[in-house]
């Protein structure tokens, strides 16, 4: 092309000089052409073609001129100057130019004369009969010429060829025939190159000592080479190429012909056109010829015409290669080794040993640079995927390669990135296509990986595509190669099961060697299609190659970004199997393998959380799970839930036990050096919070569930997340890159929990760090001590700036953030756990010591006091005298958000609970708090607003918590010690709280927790009867979650059986799958439970205060940033999973001492069955249960009477008063719940106060159960009677009895008509 572009240029010179006939035109002219235009042609000759053919254009008057004669005399001046010049000799321009321009040149004297000459010539050698024929010739004269040249004493040439024209004249020989004996000769003689060669240069026969007097009738020659050589030399070739002719031409034909075309006796271009046949054989050899004499200009002319290289070309072309950089890399990479010799190298030929010049032809490289020069880069281009046949060039090639790459790690010369692109582009278009065709050692494959390893991961994965979809494969033998490796491959992944793994794995490791990314693009395609194919698989890559897994890390994360699969199924609940597949397969063999790059799948990772469309968790999640062992919550077991706080050493000891692989923690620690490494191990924590921030304020979702799983996913995830950096990476380094909790609030927009989540370990190790703290006194007696720890002064004050002002009426900001500093390890110590752990890994590990779980005990136990030491320091500073704002505050910012955070801090939240009654902190009311959480009204509201996984959370908490009263209220002495013991909270009604009242009595608060179990039945039985899938699904969630606590008798149970019979109809498959597991576990539970439910109905319920308080107070709540929350917040978390039971699971330790054989519901029920002293009178056994009690002594010094009575008769008559309210709130509200007042109770009463009241069988006895008014929409009214009292049938109950004894309800005070709630006012009715 760009010839052709120069040659225009010089016709558009040419003729824009005929319009201009002067001498300075024509000198600028070609001053143009020489200069500009000859340098870029392969034959300068050709301005004589164009001169021709423009003078022939104006003869026919194809070009319009004024003036013709003019014109062509200004050409034909023109050639005049040519030939002044020198620029062509005049044989050539006579050859072809027309008579009539030469004459007018000056050229020949007369066209005429010039005419008749060139017919006579013409005429003699065309057609006239030659003088001498075979009948004149005589035989003895050929051979005289024969012995004459055939003998190996000749003489001197000159001497040769006096007597060759000797004998040409006296035997009237042809002189062509002569010649055609002469090459005959040297082709049967090679190896005499030199005389020959002397021979044909010193006799006519020489086209460059050519006289220009010579005629040229006689010899047909010119500067381009003697035609007539070349001429003979084809007929030669022509011959063999007859079908008649059965032998081929002998290699000793192409290379004389060589070595004539080497040095310049004949031309290629005159020889070529006796060659050109369709199979391009006689080209080949020729090309190999031209190699053999190391002529490598004119081979590459020649194979750059061929369509595909030939292997003898490839050889030649490497043993040239090779030679080439023999003696560089001996000086940079040769160690120790025996250096190679010349005849080792050259494959192909031995002619290099006698033809002298060929090692003038080599090319020589003496510095790494050179290779990669242009003429080095066009010889490493011709050889390709050859270099396979060489696997000794291909060795040292690759090894310069690495030692140069590690020069230029240190260059910073600005021509280092041009440096490093021509290696790729030699690693793109020959290294690796070499791999595929030839057959390569693992020691090969690893010096390419060494090669590709000074590339980052982008460039590597770049090139593994080209090379997959084979760009650079110009003669298909990659194709073919390939092909037959497909086949290969496919056989072996029929055959390979778990018990042949390690067999089948050595053929995939053989097979991918030279292939990998075919051999690895079956293995990954099959994965996806079948799950029970990945332990074989992965066991069986144990055979690869490094190179092998970074090509397959490569496929895998091009799987992932496949856009023509969908990873979502289409109802948007599940991902498809093809990806969950990968995603297991790809943290299996990180785990297994340290080859596999994790880099690029953090990567991947990172950038996937920036999409809430499609984060790809999966792969996060399965990358931490398979590498460290730290499942996320859905995939804990029962068995798990106690060690969640346990030592993070005993943590991480239990999960590398549990996998029973020896790789787990080697690959742990390898991520998190790859996270640490990479600065991503705090910037994916950050992306998951936000990611979950985008999930619920992103694009509208018109299916709630899709929404829950999505939050629920990322939760989970953010979780796994957190643990695994926690069990992994020490205090001090995780500190180092935590950013604080401002920081992550107000630059990275996230959530306080989520934010406190990922600072908890680094304010727990500054807190550690910086030793016990001792309260700060100062000199205002009447100002308040600093309790606080001084490392987290900081933090108090940021949370205080985050959160909103009236947060800080209920609890304090430094209460806040020891509550979210805290973790389950700090405040719970059980012994058993680590007496569990020390038990199962004795059976397990023969070696096993357990000295260092004692230490991690003993540690624990410290630790633990520690902070409870602490706690008793700062318990009075916590929670504000408001008590209603303490209860709505510390429920809506602590416990509730935390509670759906995962399973270990819903157990936090419920210990945490415990420790706050037992610590006694100060403004806290226990029994308003449980009377909130359990409430009949409240719960109902909040299950539809939470996910499935934070139902379970939910549910987790609610179990933990009604196991511990539960466990309380199996003795008294229990009740005693931990909830009215000195020092702590007193477990009373929050309006005896500041009056100094007594305290509940172990009775009211068995009936009190009876009377909690009646309100979870309602609410669940609300929850069950919906309609919305939603809230169905969660109770079921929750219902589960308690089954060891709830239902505690059997009238309950039976009647939850008969809602989820009704449920197990349902349409839905998801949640009649949840049902009948669900029906089986109270199938299963019922015989344990009492045949008389009325056996815990027995005792009067005493209700708690109402919690109406809290919302009737004048203070304004809010939840920002979060329009799911409000005073009962429902925030934003995790995912479902598969129904799990724990009914029957074995627990590994019990979270309190009792004995096991006992059933703690049945016990419960036991307990509450009429005493062994039935046999007292009644006066006598009440008189007995009084002593227990607590006493209130107050002695009347005015008049001395004893006032102990009157007190308990003011305390009874203000909780009646209470039911009554209650009962009046839940009439104008239209509810129905229903708690019974025993009427001897009620007699007892009576009598304490020195009076009875006589009570009608007629009337019914009432109380309605506390709630506080609907904060999510209007509340009706309606429901109550005229008399005021509420009707309500059997069906209706939950196992309340239904002839119970009337009593007037008391006036309740009015009740706050309306709330204001996130800027808006909600009313009743």
């Amino acid at each position: 092309m760009e010839s052709i572009i120069h040659i225009e240029s010089i016709r558009d010179a040419l003729v824009n000089m005929l319009s201009d006939n002067t001498a300075e035109a024509r000198l600028t002219t070609y001053q143009k052409i020489t200069k500009e235009h000859i340098p870029h042609l392969s034959n300068g000759s050709v301005v004589l073609d164009i001169i021709w053919c423009l003078d022939a254009e104006l003869a026919e008057g194809s070009v319009a001129v004024k003036d013709l004669e003019a014109t062509r005399k200004n050409l034909a001046s023109f050639v005049s100057l040519v030939k002044a010049k020198g620029l062509f000799s005049v044989e050539l321009i006579k050859k072809r130019l027309d008579f009539r321009c030469l004459e007018l040149a000056g050229v020949i004297d007369s066209e005429k004369a010039f005419f008749q000459k060139s017919i006579r010539i013409n005429t003699q050698v065309v057609y006239r009969q030659q003088k001498y024929n075979l009948l004149h010739e005589e035989s003895e004269g050929y051979s005289k010429v024969l012995a004459l040249l055939a003998s190996l004493t000749s003489p001197r040439v000159s001497v040769i060829l006096d007597y060759l024209r000797s004998f040409i004249g006296y035997f009237a020989l042809d002189p062509a025939r002569v010649l055609d004996i002469i090459l005959d000769l040297f082709i049967h003689s090679p190896h005499r190159y030199e005389f020959f060669l002397n021979l044909i240069r010193e006799s006519d026969w020489n086209p460059i000592s050519v006289d220009e007097d010579r005629d040229l009738e006689m010899t047909g020659i010119g500067e381009d080479g003697n035609s007539d050589i070349a001429d003979l030399l084809g007929h030669k070739f022509k011959q063999y190429r007859n079908e008649d002719f059965d032998e081929t031409a002998p290699k000793e034909l192409y290379l004389v012909s060589a070595i004539l075309i080497r040095e310049g006796i004949i031309k290629l271009e005159h020889l070529y056109g006796h060659l050109v046949t369709k199979e391009h054989e006689q080209e080949i050899k020729l090309a190999c010829a031209l190699l053999d004499t190391c002529d490598i200009d004119h081979a590459k002319l020649v194979i750059y015409n061929l369509e595909t290289l030939d292997d003898a070309i490839t050889d030649r072309l490497c043993s040239i290669v090779h030679l080439a950089i023999n003696d560089l890399y001996n000086r940079e990479c040769r160690i120790g080794q025996e250096a190679s010799k010349e005849q080792d190298i050259v494959k192909g030929t031995t002619f290099y040993l006698t033809y002298k010049p060929w090692r003038s032809g080599l090319p020589k490289w003496t510095v790494l640079t050179d290779i990669l020069s242009q003429s080095t880069q066009e010889y490493i281009r011709l050889i390709g995927s050859g270099f396979s046949r060489d696997l000794l060039l291909f060795t040292k090639l690759l090894r310069l390669a690495k030692r140069h790459l590690i020069v230029l790690q240190k260059d910073n010369s600005p021509d280092k990135q041009v440096k490093v692109s021509t290696w790729i582009d030699t690693v793109r278009t020959a290294l690796l296509p070499s791999i595929t065709v030839g057959e390569l050692n693992p020691g090969t494959a690893d010096d390419v990986w060494e090669v590709l390893l000074s590339f980052p991961y982008e460039i590597r994965y770049k090139l593994y595509k080209e090379w997959r979809d084979s760009v650079y494969d110009p003669d298909k033998k990659v194709y073919k190669k390939r092909l037959e490796t497909r086949k290969t491959i496919r056989q072996v992944m029929k055959r390979i099961t778990s018990q042949n793994a390690k067999e089948k794995g050595r053929e995939i490791g053989k097979t991918s060697h030279g292939d990998p990314v075919t051999v690895l693009a079956v293995v990954i395609e099959q994965i996806q299609w079948y799950q029970n194919m990945i332990p074989a698989l992965v066991e069986a890559s144990k055979y690869l190659t490094s190179l092998s897994y970074d090509v397959m890390t490569f496929l895998i994360l091009e799987a992932f970004t496949n856009n023509k699969k969908q990873k979502m199924k289409e109802t948007g609940e599940n991902y498809e199997d093809w990806f969950k597949n990968l995603a297991e397969f790809c943290g299996d063999m990180a785990r297994r393998y340290s080859n596999l790059d994790i880099r690029s799948i953090l990567d991947y990772v990172a950038v996937r959380l920036s999409n809430p469309t499609e984060p790809d968790l999966p792969v996060l999640s399965e990358l931490i799970s398979g590498m460290s062992g730290v499942k996320n919550d859905k995939d804990l077991l029962d068995d798990d839930l106690p060690y969640l706080g346990a030592h993070e050493t005993l943590r991480k000891e239990r999960i590398h036990l549990k996998i029973k692989d020896k790789s787990i923690r080697r690959s742990s620690a390898r991520l998190v050096t790859a996270l640490v490494d990479s600065g991503l191990a705090i910037s994916i924590a950050i992306s998951l919070a936000q990611l979950k921030k985008a999930i619920i304020y992103g694009e509208k979702h018109t299916d709630l569930k899709l929404l829950n799983n999505n939050i629920d996913e990322c939760q989970e995830t953010l979780t796994q997340y957190l643990e695994f950096l926690g069990l992994n990476i020490d205090s001090k380094s995780y500190s180092s890159i935590v950013p604080t909790v401002k920081e992550l609030c107000l630059d990275h927009g996230i959530d306080p929990e989520e934010a406190l989540a990922i600072v908890r370990r680094k304010l727990s190790h500054i807190v550690e760090k910086g030793g016990p703290s001792t309260p700060k006194q100062t000199d205002d007696e009447e100002a308040p001590v600093s309790v606080w720890q001084q490392e987290l002064t900081e933090t108090i004050s940021d949370v205080e700036q985050i959160l909103p002002s009236h947060v800080w009426r209920g609890i304090s900001a430094g209460f806040y953030t020891t509550f979210w500093q805290l973790s389950l390890y700090e405040i719970s110590y059980r012994k058993s756990i680590y007496s569990t752990f020390v038990q199962k890994a004795t059976e397990t590990a023969k070696n096993f010591k357990s000295d260092i779980v004692i230490g991690m005990r003993e540690e624990h136990e410290r630790h633990v006091s520690r902070i409870k030491a602490r706690l008793n320091q700062e318990k009075r500073q916590w929670f504000t005298e408001n008590r209603s704002d303490v209860i709505a505050t510390f429920w809506q910012y602590c416990m509730f958000p935390r509670i759906l955070f995962s399973a270990e801090d819903a157990i936090f939240c419920a210990r945490f609970l415990e420790l706050i009654q037992e610590i006694g902190a100060d403004n806290f009311t226990a029994r308003l708090f449980y009377s909130e959480v359990l409430s009949h009204e409240r719960l109902p509201e909040v299950i539809p607003n939470l996910t499935e996984e934070e139902s379970k959370h939910y549910g987790r908490f609610l179990a933990c918590i009604l196991e511990y009263l539960t466990y309380i209220s199996k003795d008294e002495r229990r009740y005693r010690d931990k909830l009215l013991g000195i020092g702590q909270a007193d477990f009373k009604p929050a309006w005896l709280q500041n009056v100094g009242g007594p305290a509940t009595t172990f009775d009211q608060f068995v009936r009190i927790l009876e009377n909690h179990r009646k309100r979870l039945m309602i609410s669940f039985k609300k929850c069950l009867k919906s309609s919305e899938s939603t809230k169905i699904r969660n109770a079921i969630q929750i219902l589960r979650a308690i089954s060891d606590q709830f239902p505690a008798s059997r009238d309950h149970s039976q009647r939850l059986l008969e809602l989820i019979q009704v449920i197990e109809s349902d349409s839905r498959p998801d949640i009649k799958t949840l049902a009948s597991s669900y029906k089986a576990i109270l199938i299963r539970g019922q015989k344990n439970l009492s045949n008389d439910s009325r056996a815990t109905q027995s005792s009067k319920p005493i209700e708690a205060s109402s919690v109406s308080r809290v919302s009737a107070s004048n203070t304004p709540i809010e939840r920002v940033a979060s329009p799911r929350r409000q005073i009962h917040p429902l925030p934003d978390k995790p995912k479902n999973d598969k129904p799990r039971s724990n009914r029957d699971k074995e627990k590994v330790d019990p979270i309190y001492d009792r004995d096991k054989d006992k059933d703690p519901r049945k016990e419960h029920h036991d307990s509450h069955k009429k005493p062994p002293n039935d046999h007292l009178p009644r006066d006598k056994e009440f008189e007995k249960d009084r002593s227990d009690r607590p006493k209130i002594e107050r002695k009347d010094r005015e008049n001395g009477k004893n006032v102990k009575n009157v007190v308990t008769t003011v305390v009874r008559r203000e909780e009646t008063r209470e039911e009554m309210k209650d009962e009046k709130r839940d009439e104008t509200k239209g509810e129905k719940p229903i708690v019974m007042i025993d009427r001897e109770s009620e007699r007892e009463r009576h009598r304490d106060n020195g009076r009875r009241r006589h009570m009608d069988d007629s009337r019914r006895v009432v109380s309605v159960a506390p709630s506080r008014p609907n904060l999510r929409r209007p509340v009706s009214s309606g429901g109550s009677t005229n008399n005021g009292t509420i009707k309500r049938d059997r069906d209706d109950d939950d196992g309340i009895d239904p002839n119970p004894k009337k009593i007037k309800p008391m006036p309740a005070p009015p009740l706050r008509t309306s709330l204001r709630v996130h800027g808006r006012t909600l009313r009743k009715g």
